[in-house]
């Protein structure tokens, strides 16, 4: 939070207007978290709020038989709305407004990116998303471009370096989160640079020394360090 707080949101009954198990936040300028999503939750709220949850159609859309939309990919785009992505499918919301503004275009193919089949995404200087795939987001007909990535990963971390580079760490080449269903650790690092040539974009960093996989995390210190920590308590 602004002031240094650390904020848990969910899995506790009662603390929020609904119950959430895998919902995602994201922090606004005005200082509130929207709070979208979780697993039978097809709405958002806001913390601090009223008290209310309001209805998101597109959290049902993107429901599936395996829920495929768990865990929401979420950004704040340069025009004050809020992207978010679920399953393979991806939405501009205003979310001052409570309407959705803009329909993108799906990722082709049958895979979702989301809880539990588990990729990861990041928003680049305000000007794209990208996951394997990418998009600027403005464009007024935008679409979505592959590229190849080293290696497979799922259950991967992605974090924005201050030069505007991306590091893709932890995660496994097989399996998906969840179910001691996870396989093959990757302990190396890419590093990705969206601006560079398209062949010459992954680079390899050195491999940590221990497999992080579900529920593992990363975060950026002020030093510029990257903090590595997290997976689950079973096999990995």
């Amino acid at each position: 939070m602004p002031r240094g707080e650390l904020l848990r949101l969910g899995g506790i009954p009662h603390a929020l207007s609904e119950r959430r198990w895998y919902a995602s936040n994201q922090i606004l300028p005005d200082g509130r978290i929207i709070i979208v999503g979780g697993r039978a939750q097809h709405n958002y709220e806001f913390y601090p709020g009223d008290s209310r949850s309001i209805k998101l159609d597109f959290l049902r859309q993107t429901k599936d038989g395996y829920e495929n939309n768990l865990y929401p990919f979420l950004h704040l785009l340069p025009d004050g709305n809020l992207f978010i992505f679920a399953n393979r499918q991806s939405i501009v919301l205003d979310y001052k407004q409570d309407r959705v503004v803009r329909q993108l275009p799906a990722i082709t193919g049958g895979d979702s990116r989301n809880y539990p089949s588990s990729g990861s995404c990041f928003c680049c200087l305000w000007k794209r998303i990208s996951l394997r795939w990418r998009r600027r987001v403005t464009d007024d007909q935008p679409v979505w471009g592959m590229a190849k990535m080293p290696s497979a990963r799922v259950m991967s971390d992605m974090l924005l370096l201050p030069n505007g580079d991306v590091i893709i760490i932890n995660g496994a080449k097989s399996g998906a989160e969840g179910w001691e269903a996870g396989r093959n650790p990757v302990t190396t690092p890419h590093i990705y640079r969206p601006d560079a040539p398209a062949d010459k974009r992954f680079t390899s960093a050195a491999a940590s020394p221990r497999p992080r996989m579900y529920h593992s995390t990363t975060i950026l210190l002020a030093n510029g360090r990257v903090l590595v920590g997290g997976s689950n308590p079973h096999i990995y």
